[in-house]
């Protein structure tokens, strides 16, 4: 497991749990040997059960973070299985803006998802709300359009505009004009 830094406060702290979560839910799938339906879920649960019992993350943040986590691989996967496009489009900006690791981490999890959700329904697109930890992307508010970026692993902020909490993930290839996190 990669070495992450140190948290500065809360918000990098969840983000730093994210990343780790992430990190062991792929090493969890490696042992998993019945790949259908969500057997990344079930990676995931594993990489929660142990966050608690490592007290990284209390139960609760803990259960929160890896909610977070399976839409963000389920997200990408479907992204995946719909355009073929290469995943740093489902970020929405290129990747020198954050870290490879993160990137492979993703690759492999939405990889691995993308063959399950082949044999499962489509769900609707996922929508994100202020407060939710997401994966680093472009979010656009669904109440005015604008457009925030997340560089790392964060909690999502309320729309700089007009202070909206629902938001989509935006996977336009397109640049364009938007707030940072």
């Amino acid at each position: 497991m990669k070495d992450l830094e140190p948290p500065h406060d809360m918000v990098d702290a969840i983000g730093v749990a994210y990343e780790r979560m992430l990190e062991r839910a792929i090493d969890n799938s490696h042992k998993i040997s019945d790949r259908s339906g969500h057997f990344m879920h079930d990676a995931v649960d594993k990489a929660h059960e142990r966050a608690v019992e490592l007290n990284e993350l209390t139960k609760d943040e803990s259960e929160r973070v890896a909610e977070y986590l399976k839409r963000d691989v389920e997200d990408a996967a479907r992204y995946l299985q719909d355009t073929g496009d290469d995943l740093k489009h489902w970020l929405g900006f290129e990747r020198e803006v954050f870290s490879d690791h993160i990137l492979s981490l993703f690759a492999q999890a939405a990889d691995q998802t993308t063959l399950a959700l082949k044999e499962l329904s489509n769900k609707a697109r996922s929508n994100y709300e202020t407060d939710d930890v997401v994966a680093p992307g472009i979010f656009v508010c669904s109440e005015c359009g604008h457009r925030t970026q997340i560089k790392k692993a964060g909690v999502l902020p309320p729309c700089s505009e007009c202070m909206g909490t629902i938001f989509t993930r935006d996977t336009s290839a397109e640049g364009g004009s938007e707030s940072q996190s």
